[in-house]
């Protein structure tokens, strides 16, 4: 059960426009956030449709393994995962914006639930827009209020610290240079718990910028969990199908 849930937690975790044109030049963005944020915005575009072949690992205290597969994502509305650690499918998920479905092809285990029971038993404030902008490396919501603090770095990039809510802090990185978002941080004070996504090896995809490379870190107390995502192979805006299918000798499981 422990290996189910930490393949499992491990692909979980990885888990707005403007009319107005508008050119970056240097200095200008320097601790605007209005500016910069309407930047982002009009720079933060997406494909219909991804299919990409990966290569990950997991890493944690207790155990390492390589994992590869195949994802596919159509724009709000599925994001489909098959997980192969030793080259023949182990595990598929399927996400969409209501639930969250997963079989277990070496157990015979299958189960159904909805994101709130992950909020609940895990404290992990998920959901389908999250993964999405995840994956694709699109922007999270970016609040329009004057609650932050911007700082531009002598590499020319710019560090957004959000004011802190609650116990709970986030702080992202943008590089103007190639219009993109490179490091996401959430942090829970109360539970002493962090997340921390870095994007990087971007590559043009139909002129578009894409992160060839993920990772993803979350620290709590003194436990780590690591997980690397590297696209291999990214094909956008093709038709493809997303087959999930429960059998029925499989038995439902609660991780």
């Amino acid at each position: 059960m422990l290996n189910k849930l930490l393949i499992f937690l491990g692909i979980i975790i990885l888990l707005t426009g403007c009319s107005k044109k508008f050119v970056l030049r240097n200095n200008k963005l320097d601790t605007d956030y209005d500016k910069l944020v309407e930047y982002i915005r009009e720079t933060d575009s997406t494909f219909n449709t991804y299919s990409i072949k990966y290569t990950g690992k997991f890493s944690s205290e207790k155990q390492n393994f390589r994992f590869r597969g195949l994802l596919r994502i159509i724009k709000d509305e599925t994001i489909w995962i098959s997980i192969s650690p030793m080259g023949i499918e182990a595990a598929r998920l399927l996400f969409t914006p209501e639930n969250i479905k997963f079989i277990n092809r070496k157990d015979n285990t299958y189960f159904v639930s909805d994101y709130q029971y992950f909020r609940n038993k895990y404290s992990v404030n998920i959901d389908f827009e999250l993964l999405q902008n995840i994956l694709t490396n699109r922007f999270l919501i970016l609040p329009n209020d004057d609650n932050h603090e911007v700082k531009r770095t002598e590499q020319g990039l710019y560090n957004v610290n959000m004011a802190q809510k609650d116990s709970t802090a986030q702080s992202f990185t943008f590089n103007p240079g190639i219009k993109k978002l490179t490091n996401i941080v959430f942090k829970d004070l109360k539970k002493d718990a962090s997340l921390h996504i870095a994007f990087s090896d971007y590559v043009d995809v139909e002129n578009q910028n894409m992160p060839q490379s993920i990772n993803i870190n979350i620290e709590q107390n003194t436990q780590e969990v690591g997980v690397e995502l590297n696209y291999k192979k990214i094909t956008v805006n093709k038709s493809f199908k997303t087959p999930f299918r429960i059998p029925g000798k499989y038995e439902q499981v609660w991780p």
